[in-house]
């Protein structure tokens, strides 16, 4: 089975430009609107046995951002167990963090992460939200966090299924 792999911040919830301070305290993370069609696509994906779905979350150095991360994902999102959320520490390659195989996707709103999947048998998809994008930097597939949640699952599972066919 093919996987998915997400990005957190700016993915399944809105990314904030704010400091370092706000970014860093307990529970900031519930202060974050939801991308809501992106959570549903997960859960669709996951109950329809599309791909397997991993996050891979970068965090801060602090005891509470992986309890708090874990929290929300058991009140928001408890079809990704623990043993498929992968925290990795800010900064560093998440593609580092995981087992790439023809056919996995990675969806992530940032392009630094996905340019660093380029080189890999991992297919990159822009997750298109509300604050980036603007000048339509990046050159790959898309989704679009207010798109239905069913064109969001069939289209990361269809470009899956491309990926490994190629």
């Amino acid at each position: 089975m093919n996987k998915l792999y997400l990005d957190f911040d700016g993915t399944l919830v809105e990314f904030k430009y704010v400091g370092a301070d706000q970014y860093s305290a307990p529970r900031y993370i519930f202060t974050l609107d939801r991308h809501e069609n992106v959570i549903q696509a997960i859960k669709h994906i996951i109950k329809n046995k599309l791909m397997e779905v991993y996050v891979v979350g970068a965090v801060l150095p602090y005891e509470h951002c992986i309890l708090d991360r874990d929290e929300w994902f058991d009140m928001y999102l408890p079809e990704i167990d623990k043993e498929h959320r992968i925290y990795t520490p800010v900064g560093d390659n998440k593609a580092a963090y995981i087992n790439i195989e023809k056919g996995d996707v990675f969806l992530d709103d940032w392009n630094g992460n996905l340019n660093s999947l380029k080189m890999t048998s991992c297919e990159p998809v822009k997750l298109v939200n509300s604050v980036n994008d603007v000048h339509r930097s990046w050159s790959g597939a898309r989704v679009w966090f207010n798109q239905d949640y069913d064109t969001i699952a069939y289209t990361l599972y269809g470009i899956s299924l491309a990926n490994r066919a190629a």
